[in-house]
Parts: C-alpha cells; structure tokens; sequence
C-alpha cells in the first residue's frame, strides 16, 4: 500500500498477547458490503507479522463464521485474563455495519446505543420506536462490561471500522478524547464520529488496485505498517485525520486515549 512518509522495526514481543479480527461483507438481512473481510485479513497480516502476535492468539471471524453466538464467544476468549493478567495484551478489531438506536435503559449521555452488527443481525422497525426489535449485535453496554471485567493492568487496543462506531464507549467529544467510560489501559481508534458513517475505498489503492477495503482501516494501515522510527499515537492520530481529509472520505475518525498512552506507539503501553 501507498506509504504516508512514517516508518518503523517490527515490535518486540510481549509475553502474552491475544488478537481477535472480524470482518463481515455478506449480511443475512442487511446491504452487503465489499471491503471488510480484506480489512480484518490486513489487519490480521499486521499483527502477527510486525507486532508478533503467535498464531494459535489470534482468531479470525469472516462472514458466516461471525454469527452472533461464534462472535460473543470469542468475545469472551479475548476479553478474559491469563494467570499473569499484568502481562497481557489484547487486540480487537472489527469491519462491518455498525448501527445506533434510541437508548431504553437510560445509560447513555447521549440517548443512543450502538451495536456492532454480527452477519445474522435483524432489525425489525415495528410500528414505532416502543417495537423496535433489534437481534443478534453486539451493544456498547455489553462491550464495556467486557472491558471493564479485565484485570485493571489488561493493555487494550480497539479498532473499529464501522459507521457511527466514534460512540460506541460515549466518549467526550473532541478529535482526542480521554473521559470515556473505559479503564486507564485502554485505547480505542473508531472510523467516524457518531453519526457518520464510515466509508470504503472501492478500489483506489495503487498496490491493491481493484480490491475494496474499508477507507478508514487502510490508511490506519499505512500509517502503522509503514513507520521507521516509533511514533506516538497522538501523532499518528493528527495524520490519520489529515490523510482521511485529504483524500476526501468524509469521515472524521475518533481516538479514545488516556494521556500517558498518547506518547506511546501503536499498541505499546510502555
């Protein structure tokens, strides 16, 4: 892919380290899209290649792999701790439809849910909002609970691809924010901000030509694989943002970081 000016060595490995990648085209009951099995393969090739995941840690969910039970069930395999838990290193990352409706339960600053939506997900309107019956997603209540059951020392990094995925954890607002409702080791990349949605290239990369991948997880990309010298995560958050902008994708990406991570590259935490 296109190189952004910024490179790096592969880094050093960490004692324990978990990956989970999912990328849905082909949904049951919803549009189908083009670029995001490519993404969660990109993505995947990343982490085992430069950021030396082992292999038997990283799973993979593609299309009709990533049904709602398959995909809570590796869920759960990322998010829970080893007998080191100060040790371990977790990756998620996930391609696909992203929704948001009417919060119900009143936990939300912002009156919205949002859900990562598994291939079998349904979403039936009802006669009006009092019916709507949403099936098989993945909610950012159920998200957080996750996160928030790990060790407090757990390292997190969370990448989501997906429209409207920069409220997913109801962040402040602004281009970094560091007040969301998530433990101190936690960083989360979302393609948009809440109400956008998230794009794909169809195409346009020059070493990928003909080949769709998600708009916001291919710069990401080239920015991460790319490197030469460690860079930290505010930095590569400034060019993702002016990347994003120059190529004309419409898409204000979001970053939650904790200040003492900012400094830090890609998944490093010290």
């Amino acid at each position: 892919m296109r190189s952004i000016a910024i490179e790096s060595d592969p880094i050093e490995s960490i004692a324990m380290k978990k990956a989970l990648l999912v990328g849905i085209n082909d949904y049951q009951c919803m549009p189908a899209l083009r670029g995001c099995v490519n993404d969660a393969r990109l993505m995947g090739a990343l982490v085992s290649e430069q950021f030396l995941f082992a292999e038997g840690e990283i799973r993979t969910l593609l299309d009709g792999e990533a049904h709602f039970d398959s995909l809570y069930r590796e869920l759960q395999w990322l998010f829970s701790n080893s007998g080191e838990p100060e040790e371990d290193t977790l990756f998620f990352y996930y391609s696909g439809h992203g929704y948001i409706y009417e919060d119900r339960d009143g936990d939300e600053r912002d009156g919205l849910d949002e859900v990562l939506c598994a291939v079998d997900y349904r979403f039936d309107v009802g006669s009006g909002p009092d019916e709507w019956r949403h099936e098989n997603g993945v909610l950012d209540d159920e998200l957080r609970r996750l996160v928030e059951g790990l060790h407090p020392s757990t390292r997190v990094e969370i990448v989501v691809d997906s429209c409207h995925s920069g409220g997913m954890f109801d962040f402040e607002r602004g281009p970094v924010a560091c007040q969301g409702r998530l433990p101190g080791n936690v960083v989360v990349w979302s393609a948009s901000r809440e109400l956008e949605v998230a794009k794909e290239n169809h195409g346009e990369d020059v070493d990928h030509a003909g080949e769709t991948y998600g708009a916001f997880t291919q710069v990401l990309h080239e920015l991460v694989s790319g490197k030469r010298a460690p860079v930290s995560r505010r930095q590569m958050f400034s060019a993702l943002r002016e990347e994003m902008k120059r190529r004309g994708h419409g898409q204000a990406p979001v970053l939650f970081c904790p200040d003492i991570l900012e400094r830090q590259p890609f998944l490093c935490f010290s």
